[in-house]
């Protein structure tokens, strides 16, 4: 990413780890207590999600995820972001400052509204 666009001159290494093999290796036990999950990798939120789609998909978290910066990447990332949320039947609300975190309801029609927010994922009832 470019150090102008991002604001930090300075490179920084950062180790990546699967964080769905981690807590599953190291922590199962803590696996059935796992409610929610915040995800801000600043344009990567979408590869994030779906190293834990096995844990997404059986455990249903709720999640908060930054619809990241329509001038800083592709309407198309978004729209595949809001398509993964939507095909693990999440509820999408922009966030806003209220208790429970619902603002405006993150539709396909207006999710490029706004250029960059976070969105609160409310797991749907599954039948």
């Amino acid at each position: 990413m470019s150090r102008w666009l991002h604001g930090s001159a300075f490179k920084l290494r950062v180790e990546g780890r699967n964080v769905q093999h981690f807590i599953t290796r190291e922590h199962p036990d803590l696996l059935p207590r796992l409610r929610f999950i915040k995800v801000d990798a600043e344009g990567f939120d979408l590869a994030v999600l779906e190293t834990l789609e096995e844990l997404i998909g059986r455990l249903r978290p709720y999640l908060q995820v930054e619809m990241f910066s329509l001038r800083k990447s592709a309407p198309a990332y978004r729209l595949k972001l809001y398509e993964f949320l939507a095909r693990h039947d999440y509820d999408v609300y922009r966030m806003d400052g209220s208790a429970d975190f619902r603002g405006e309801r993150v539709t396909r029609n207006n999710l490029m509204r706004w250029n960059v927010y976070d969105v609160f994922c409310i797991p749907g009832q599954r039948a």
